[in-house]
């Protein structure tokens, strides 16, 4: 998590971010962010605007998708274009 803050910290924009280290508790919370992660053992659940994406995260490189992600919805976001998140996969 300190990673993917420092590497967000020019984010001025609002946005609601979840990490979940766990697949029973980790959905309800992504459910009411605007990205939410729901943390399993190799590879997590992603959710975009409380939508559960078929694409999981690999968490060898959690970070960086992560932050692509964030990244990538904030731009859309402030272009006022319909979400649609590039799964990376």
């Amino acid at each position: 998590m300190n990673q993917l803050e420092e590497r967000l910290e020019d984010i001025i924009e609002p946005v609601s971010v979840s990490v979940i280290g766990c697949v029973v508790n980790g959905p309800g919370e992504a459910l009411v962010s605007d990205i939410g992660l729901a943390g399993a053992n190799r590879r997590s659940g992603l959710y975009i605007n409380g939508e559960r994406q078929k694409a999981r995260i690999d968490n060898n490189n959690i970070v960086d998708q992560l932050e692509s992600y964030v990244r990538d919805f904030i731009e859309q976001k402030q272009q006022q274009t319909p979400i649609d998140i590039k799964i990376v996969e």
